[in-house]
């Protein structure tokens, strides 16, 4: 019923402890300021609360995520088929993208940035950019090692090229009455 507010404050909703009153919303929803257990803060609204439809500032799910993350590895990874992963992300494709990035010198072929100063910069390693945009054509020549901002206009103008070759295969395949 809107307008009867019950008082939550000092109750506990999953991770949320309410703090205070906050305001009406616009639709008259009471919004309540929480604090989160891992010490966030967030206003919420009271009946998200109650129905349990929010239980934290995000953290759960953060958690929750890293959780399934952990148990998918191995035969548990949906990509594992007769006994090996399969996609981008096998032995074999970090083996040989850590190959062309010593094979570089850990060095942005465009820039000249060290691996040191992109994970300082970006929190990432170099990376091997495939020429031809084939990331299962692991040859020497196919590969170069780029940095972040190095990468990013190859990747693209590649995204551009294949949806530019997508709408002229279709607009040319149309079949037109005779």
């Amino acid at each position: 019923m809107r307008g009867v507010r019950t008082d939550l404050t000092g109750q506990i909703f999953e991770r949320f402890r309410v703090v205070r009153f906050w305001k009406l919303d616009r639709w008259r929803n009471s919004m309540w300021l929480c604090r989160c257990d891992c010490g966030n803060t967030r206003v919420v609204v009271g009946r998200d609360l109650r129905n349990g439809h929010t239980k934290s500032c995000g953290c759960l799910n953060i958690e929750k995520s890293i959780a399934r993350a952990r148990k998918q590895t191995g035969e548990n990874n949906p990509r594992y088929k007769l006994g090996e992963q399969q996609g981008w992300h096998t032995k074999e494709q970090k083996e040989f993208h850590e190959s062309i990035r010593k094979r570089d010198n850990y060095t942005c072929q465009d820039c000249g940035k060290k691996q040191e100063q992109e994970l300082a910069d970006a929190n990432k390693k170099l990376i091997c950019h495939h020429i031809n945009g084939d990331h299962f054509d692991n040859r020497d020549d196919n590969a170069v090692t780029l940095c972040g901002t190095c990468h990013n206009p190859y990747t693209e103008k590649q995204t551009r090229e294949k949806e530019e070759k997508e709408w002229l295969d279709a607009a040319y395949s149309v079949q037109y009455p005779e």
